[in-house]
């Protein structure tokens, strides 16, 4: 199906640019292009050794029932990616349209604290409802993945904040983007082969959370010094340590109150609580994000 789709879209593409289109090789451009884009192939594919190498050493480390729940979490985990999908979109004009421009660098370091708000705010409910969300989209079988899936929400959105820190893109150092993925890559398989004997699923999970980390950690870094943001650090990391305590303390709920309806609701108040001190924190502001995002039009 993603084959014939694509193929369509191919078609209607050429069919629409006929007459515009002339067959040739313009030497200069190549170059250009190739020297951008060359990197950008080992560099997906040690992204993805990051993210599906956990599965393999699982496999071979662990047992096939922790590659099954560490697969249920891994997919209930990516729902958060939806979180951030109007927000990509807008970027990419944003940032290639208007990054010359004094305000640009501000209007990103709010989107990217905001963005970062909600995304903490879904993957905290992913983790106070797992066991929910196991009941009634999953057999019993897997109720082990739930405490799990949270903290995978988490590396997720580690692995897409890149965008929000466009300072290689700009400067066109795709070779840095190689190694800060093949980097992170590394980490993630030695930290998979060191902690899965012990820690089985979990091991599994804080490699990748850790590989997640180190990613984001360093192309944040790589990208302030090429293209620098005014990021307010405070409320970020007053945000992640209150994540942090929060997502450690949740799996004692399910243990604490037994009733369903009591369960539901002691988790949505500590949803709704952590939301209150992200808008206190000042990371919350939808009229503001509304009029970065319209700039970008």
């Amino acid at each position: 199906a993603q084959a014939a789709a694509a193929a369509c879209a191919a078609a209607l593409s050429l069919a629409w640019l006929r007459g515009t289109l002339v067959f040739g090789i313009a030497r200069d451009e190549l170059v250009a292009m190739l020297r951008f884009s060359l990197p950008l192939v080992p560099a997906g594919i040690a992204v993805f050794a990051t993210f599906f190498a956990n599965r393999l050493m699982l496999n071979a480390l662990a047992t096939l029932e922790d590659v099954g729940i560490f697969g249920v979490a891994s997919r209930l985990a990516g729902v958060v990616t939806l979180v951030l999908i109007g927000v990509q979109g807008a970027l990419a004009p944003l940032v290639y349209a208007h990054h010359h421009e004094a305000e640009t660098p501000r209007r990103l370091a709010r989107l990217l604290e905001g963005s970062s708000g909600v995304a903490l705010v879904a993957c905290l409910a992913l983790g106070l409802f797992g066991t929910e969300l196991i009941a009634l989209l999953i057999t019993p079988e897997y109720a082990r993945a739930a405490p799990l899936i949270g903290w995978l929400a988490v590396a997720v959105i580690l692995s897409q904040m890149y965008i929000f820190a466009p300072g290689i893109a700009i400067a066109k150092k795709t070779h840095w983007q190689l190694a800060i993925t093949v980097s992170s890559a590394l980490v993630g398989v030695g930290l998979n082969a060191l902690l899965i004997p012990s820690w089985g699923v979990w091991g599994a999970t804080l490699a990748t959370l850790v590989a997640g980390a180190v990613f984001f950690g360093a192309w944040a870094i790589a990208s302030q010094r090429l293209y620098p943001l005014p990021i307010r650090t405070g409320p970020l990391v007053a945000a992640v340590g209150l994540f942090v305590l929060v997502g450690l303390a949740a799996p004692q709920l399910d243990a604490a109150v037994l009733r369903g309806e009591l369960r539901a609701l002691a988790k949505a108040s500590v949803l709704l609580a952590y939301l209150a001190a992200l808008a206190w924190l000042g990371l919350l502001r939808p009229r503001e994000w509304r009029r970065v995002l319209a700039t970008a039009r």
